[in-house]
């Protein structure tokens, strides 16, 4: 019959000359489709509409195959489209050999499965080639799986060590650890951070009501499905992260919003028109903060999209950005674990963890009760008017004790994400990652200093020693902070903090200054 296919015809490359397929000379066995209801008349029928409807890559898996083989494969993709997989997810997990290899695959999963009648051990006659086929076949899966995980950000395969490599390497990993679920798992389940977005979005109708909404690095959905539920007329949702964006899509249509949101795969910058029926949007949102607030140079994007499609007087969410610094205590560092570890002193371990933090930000949760200065407003970022070169900056600021006697060990920097009124009009809201609040997934960031600084409200009457020692305490410290992008990976940051005693009359320490990777 029409679509018989031996593996006669060693020297073919092509895709369709498969090895081992037959069938019964003058039968017409109506053969199922392997995804869907259709039935064809031939093996070749059924393999067309399998790949049309998204099982690509079942032809180089069937290629080369025993017959048992071939029936596990065969089962195995109507067992998981019963089951309710995904065709794409089901084609990637053919690939993998441990997927069908289970015995039980063997076992018909569709009555009657004319498939399966269809297929013979290779009849070749040469066991030899067929061995070469089989080796081709899988080289060929490694190569183009390979390419697949490059081309989704699933690490870097170059041995180049230039910039543009570096800064693409960089790009991949971001976004293949944005590609485990495990992440944004702990994001929604910060409830600070997910509330505020739910409450900007949902109960301020003014702003969201019969809008458009661009939602820049969409991760799960959850914001524009926020966005659709508060009542958008059009969302647009956008992640640099194909395995991401896919979950998106499906969790948008298991909620019935695929109506009203879009999700675009691959880079914001790469967006060229919006699917609307116009071409700009109302509302641009994100989550793009990372640790110390500027880590992962995600806004960078969102400030791109902003000036591309954002229309004049548009809403961006969150709108304001502030930045905090203080002192903090001995006793609230990370370092102070180590002195009493289940009974046993462990501070050699703290010495060694002292010198790493001399150089790298460490991102941990600093109970509000172990700080011991005020606290000082480092920065305002206004992302209506904010410009990208503009991001890295430099600040001055003043830390003051806030008891008699302080012991300012490292600097803790925070953050505050507005949802202001300007915009939220209906219900404003504020995102704060201060000690003093709830814990979140951002945590807080610590730069510790090489020697404690001794401050107090309460000076000697006659000091003695340098400033900022126990016998001549600061009556207050000057600092200054720089936070840009790192040279060698633009996703980390590149930290410089200088800290200088003051005394009551004004007079200046000597001044410390320690550069940090935040990474």
């Amino acid at each position: 019959m029409a679509g018989n296919l031996t593996g006669t015809d060693s020297g073919s490359d092509s895709d369709k000359d498969w090895d081992g397929w037959v069938g019964d000379e003058g039968d017409e066995i109506p053969l199922r489709c392997l995804v869907g209801h259709e039935t064809f008349k031939t093996v070749e029928e059924v393999l067309d509409s399998a790949e049309k409807k998204g099982l690509k890559d079942i032809r180089i898996c069937l290629k080369g195959k025993g017959t048992y083989c071939k029936m596990k494969i065969i089962n195995y993709v109507r067992g998981k489209v019963r089951e309710g997989v995904a065709v794409e997810q089901i084609n990637e997990e053919i690939q993998s050999p441990s997927s069908y290899g289970d015995e039980k695959w063997l076992t018909p999963v569709m009555e009657g499965d004319g498939m399966l009648f269809m297929l013979d051990e290779d009849s070749s006659g040469n066991s030899e080639i067929a061995k070469v086929e089989a080796l081709e076949h899988e080289n060929a899966l490694l190569r183009k799986r390979i390419q697949e995980l490059t081309d989704e950000g699933y690490g870097s395969f170059s041995p180049k060590t230039d910039e543009k490599t570096t800064r693409e390497t960089d790009d991949k990993d971001y976004y293949y650890g944005y590609g485990k679920f495990d992440i944004h798992m702990m994001m929604l389940e910060d409830v600070p951070r997910t509330a505020s977005y739910r409450t900007a979005l949902m109960e301020n109708p003014d702003l969201i009501k019969g809008k458009t909404v661009i939602d820049v690095g969409c991760g799960s959905g959850i914001l524009s499905m926020f966005a659709a539920r508060g009542g958008a007329k059009h969302v647009l949702g956008i992640d640099g992260s194909s395995r991401v964006a896919d979950a998106a899509k499906r969790n948008i249509e298991k909620n019935n919003l695929s109506d009203i949101i879009t999700v675009h795969s691959g880079f914001a910058e790469e967006v060229e028109t919006l699917p609307f029926d116009c071409d700009k949007a109302d509302v641009i949102v994100s989550e793009w903060m990372g640790y110390c607030l500027l880590y992962e140079s995600m806004l960078d994007s969102v400030l791109r999209i902003r000036d591309k499609f954002l229309k004049p007087g548009g809403a961006i969410l969150p709108d304001i950005c502030k930045m905090y610094a203080a002192g903090v205590g001995p006793e609230g560092t990370h370092l102070a674990f180590w002195k009493n570890v289940w009974g046993f002193d462990m501070s050699p371990i703290a010495e060694t963890s002292q010198q790493e933090a001399l150089t790298t930000g460490v991102v941990a949760d600093v109970d509000g009760s172990k700080i011991v200065t005020s606290s000082a407003l480092i920065r305002t970022m206004d992302l209506a008017t904010l410009k990208i070169e503009d991001i890295d900056y430099t600040s001055d600021f003043y830390i003051n004790p806030l008891g008699a006697s302080s012991l300012v060990a490292s600097v803790v920097v925070w953050f505050d994400t507005l949802f202001s009124s300007r915009f939220c009009s209906n219900n404003p809201t504020n995102l704060t990652t201060s000690p003093y609040a709830k814990p979140t997934h951002w945590h807080h960031t610590l730069f510790h200093l090489p020697v404690p600084l001794h401050t107090s409200l309460v000076l000697p009457a006659a000091p003695t020693g340098p400033l900022g020692t126990s016998t001549n305490p600061a009556s207050k410290l000057f600092c200054t902070i720089s936070i840009t992008k790192h040279t060698e990976h633009h996703r980390d940051l590149a930290v410089s903090l200088s800290v200088t005693p003051i005394g009551v009359n004004g007079e200046k320490g000597d001044m410390k200054t320690l550069s940090y990777a935040v990474q």
